[in-house]
């Protein structure tokens, strides 16, 4: 029997059918890693909007955004709350447009808003990996909106470390799809 369409399923075992294909054949994986990205993203909606925020270090970027930006550029001088600037410049510039876009930093819906595209982007970076690399089970996207510790990382405590997380990933892809040179520029 061929694979159906989902427009075509009918009855329950049409279902139960399109079911085992969607879980089962590569040829579905685009549309299961599709239904997983936008599941997710519900899922991390429901999260920024029931469940706690926990400050960790958000605080201590913004401040230490206000020491840069009043033009201090000596990191040994670069403090905040939680301990002193040890991250590069990519973070400082990150975290200046994000600085901006959040109302220096009191904001943090939006912030967290920015950081569940972020994850959102993540996800659909694995998924694209995983596709690209091939011979992996499609059901195994399910598993991915289970990790209560990426939620966390991205949504809940808006650590930096997201952003070259998801640089990583993109030049993974630029790697795997042939692009070296725009991967090495992304892994940089």
């Amino acid at each position: 029997m061929s694979a159906p369409h989902l427009l075509e399923v009918r009855s329950f075992q049409d279902l139960l059918l399109y079911a085992k294909y969607l879980f089962t054949d590569s040829r579905y994986f685009p549309t299961l890693a599709l239904l997983v990205v936008i599941g997710d993203a519900v899922l991390t909606q429901l999260i920024i909007r029931f469940v706690p925020y926990t400050e960790i270090d958000w605080e201590t970027y913004m401040y230490q955004l206000e020491l840069y930006m009043k033009g201090e550029r000596d990191y040994a001088l670069i403090s905040g709350p939680t301990g002193p600037l040890v991250y590069p410049a990519g973070h400082v510039f990150i975290h200046r447009a994000l600085y901006f876009l959040t109302g220096s930093g009191t904001n943090l819906k939006i912030a967290q808003q920015i950081f569940g595209a972020l994850y959102v982007a993540s996800l659909l970076l694995t998924c694209a990996i995983y596709g690209m690399a091939g011979g992996i089970p499609n059901w195994i996207l399910l598993l991915l909106p289970f990790s209560k510790r990426l939620h966390s990382i991205y949504v809940l405590r808006l650590f930096n470390d997201c952003w070259a997380v998801v640089g990583a990933q993109a030049a993974v892809l630029a790697f795997a799809g042939g692009w070296d040179t725009v991967a090495v520029l992304l892994y940089r």
